[in-house]
């Protein structure tokens, strides 16, 4: 899984974090900022919004979250809506010009 997620410690910046496992329970991520075993975090996380939790372990750029409650986690995986390829306008006779061929 690769998801980005914004993460902040409550009344801090976001941190942008790659999200490499995501489970009901909590999430695996890669963070460029350093985190502290015990902090209180909040994750937005795509397709379910704000989700609190605590840091439960960091290694080598990785944190662990626990979350205070649980969470879908499918609800992240499903595709975004809208069509990501533009749309070709279809020519009209009101979009017609004389004198462009």
């Amino acid at each position: 899984m690769f998801l980005m997620a914004a993460m902040r410690r409550p009344g801090s910046a976001d941190v942008q974090v790659k999200v490499r496992n995501l489970s009901p329970g909590g999430m695996m991520a890669e963070s460029p900022v350093n985190f502290s075993r015990g902090d209180p975090v909040e994750a937005e996380l795509r397709g379910i919004g704000i989700v609190s939790g605590k840091i439960a372990w960091t290694a080598g750029g990785r944190i662990g979250v626990q979350f205070d409650a649980p969470i879908d986690p499918r609800l992240a995986r499903k595709p975004v809506s809208g069509n990501p390829q533009p749309q070709l306008v279809r020519p009209s006779r009101a979009m017609w010009r004389p004198s462009i061929r």
